[in-house]
This record gives C-alpha cells, structure tokens and sequence, in this order.
C-alpha cells in the first residue's frame, strides 16, 4: 500500500510544503527589509590586526606610545619649522607629552573623519 499514490494525501503533502516555502520567504524577506546602521555591525577585531599570540598588549602599548609621538612631531615640524625641531633633539618630558599630545589629537581627528566617510558611503551603499 505505500507505493500506492493518493491524489488527496499528495495535494495535502504540496499544500504543507508550499506552507513552509512561504513562511520561510517571508522571514528572509523581514530580515534583509531590516536596515542594519553602521554602529551595529558585527566587527572582529582579529580580522584586521594580525599580532603574534602573547605580544598583542606589548605591541599595542608600543604603538599606542610611540605612532602619536611621530605624528605630533611630524606635525610640529610641519607647524613651527626646522628651528624648532631642535629642540625635540634632546630628551624633556614637557616636550615629549606636548608632542605626544598634538599628535594623538590628530590620529583621533583623521579617525573621526574617516568613520563618519564610512558612515556616509554605508548608508548611500544601503540604499
């Protein structure tokens, strides 16, 4: 009796998948309809930085230290000219924490302007 085909048990059977079909193009639907805003974007950090395994926090304190210091000199240098270059020659911790403070204004500027860029070109890329 298995193999014998019922006409009404098989439209049943359609109408039942044909049920799920639906239901399941209705929630991909909602669910690519959702806007997703910039912010909630699922970023791993991992994916971008590649560290060795147990120097990360060395590394990033390194760099967290020294990139800002190279860029306020840079950006010193840029400013007040050669003159005043000198006086980065030799070692004061006025000086360090000033030029370290011009250039991590700066880094945090160019990041800024950079995340609201992507938050522009994101949203016209949505629509």
């Amino acid at each position: 009796m298995p193999n014998v085909h019922d006409p009404y048990l098989d439209t049943a059977r359609r109408s039942l998948t044909e049920k799920q079909i639906i239901i399941r193009k209705k929630k991909s639907e909602e669910i690519q309809a959702e806007k997703k805003g910039f912010f909630s974007k699922n970023i791993i950090v991992n994916d971008y930085i590649a560290l060795p395994e147990g120097l990360e926090t060395i590394i990033l304190f390194a760099a967290f230290i020294i990139i800002p210091y190279m860029v306020g000199v840079m950006a010193v240098f840029i400013i007040m000219g050669y003159e005043q270059l000198q006086k980065y020659t030799t070692f004061d911790f006025d000086l360090f924490m000033l030029s370290w403070t011009i250039g991590y204004e700066t880094i945090a500027i160019l990041l800024l302007i950079g995340i609201i860029k992507s938050a522009f070109t994101f949203k016209q890329k949505s629509n």
